[in-house]
């Protein structure tokens, strides 16, 4: 007796179905973390080698997205977002560790890079924040603003991807900037605390968190046509049951970019003179 091929999309809901009785998924397996922080080095360091601006952000966007998709359409965004934390801290190390070892080559390949660098160390030696990038590193209130906004629209409309971009910009300007505020101080290691700001670290924070809740509604049809194609119990089906479970969610990100906003316009003076102690800059 012959036995027919079983189609590829009842053999995926067959091997899902093996994996809720086993208790066992991918995401959920210790080695994507791993294989995450590999993936993200190999994505960031040629592009950095070769000078390429498009292909820094978009390159390591490319390898936390499949990730970050998939736990989002499976109704796991607390997934998603320690995926995404994961990645952002393995981008960070990889982007400052070239840009101590190759400035040049990653002044080229950052974009706008020299220039968000002339900015903020303008801003060290002067103490007068510029106007800045709207994306990168917003240095005015104005700017701040205006990237919150356009994150969280681009977010709900891309399924996050438009967030995990802005994230890629501001590591990789941030990583730079801070690598060469080591570079130019007097105590690399102490520099190395500071270089960072604190509210960078947490308005990615808050964007990774604001990009999974609003990448939802993308993968459930019932949120945008009123019918659900692909049922999913732990997703969310309806606008009303998404704000439900999700609004503490989704308030903690929004918090969290309001308050990197507070702390860069409270605490973006004295670190500015900090740094300049550190570095001996001056306007």
């Amino acid at each position: 007796m012959m036995i027919d091929d079983v189609p590829p999309e009842v053999a995926a809901e067959q091997d899902m179905e093996a994996d809720a009785v086993s208790g066992y998924h991918v995401l959920d397996d210790w080695v994507v973390y791993p294989v995450l922080v590999l993936g993200t080095m190999l994505a960031a360091i040629p592009s950095m080698l070769l000078g390429q601006q498009f292909c820094l952000p978009v390159l390591p966007v490319m390898v936390i997205a499949p990730l970050f998709l998939w736990a989002v359409r499976l109704g796991r965004p607390r997934r998603a977002i320690g995926l995404a934390g994961v990645w952002a801290v393995a981008l960070a190390l990889t982007v400052l560790v070239a840009s101590l070892l190759l400035p040049a080559q990653a002044g080229q390949a950052i974009w706008r890079g020299l220039e968000i660098r002339s900015e903020l160390l303008a801003w060290i030696g002067t103490g007068v924040p510029p106007e800045g990038e709207v994306l990168g590193l917003p240095l005015s209130l104005p700017t701040m603003v205006l990237q919150a906004l356009a994150v969280l629209g681009g977010s709900l409309l891309s399924a996050g991807v438009a967030g995990l971009v802005v994230d890629a910009l501001t590591i990789n300007a941030t990583s730079y900037v801070a690598a060469s505020i080591m570079a130019q101080a007097s105590n690399p290691l102490l520099a190395i605390l500071v270089a960072w700001p604190i509210w960078t670290i947490v308005r990615v924070l808050g964007y990774i968190v604001c990009g999974a809740v609003l990448a939802e509604p993308f993968f459930s049809s019932r949120l945008l046509f009123g019918t659900a194609r692909e049922p999913s119990p732990a997703r969310p089906d309806s606008l009303t049951e998404w704000w439900q479970r999700r609004r503490r969610l989704l308030l903690s990100g929004l918090g969290l970019i309001v308050l990197a906003i507070v702390l860069q316009l409270m605490l973006g003076a004295p670190w500015t003179a900090l740094v300049r102690r550190l570095t001996g800059l001056e306007g």
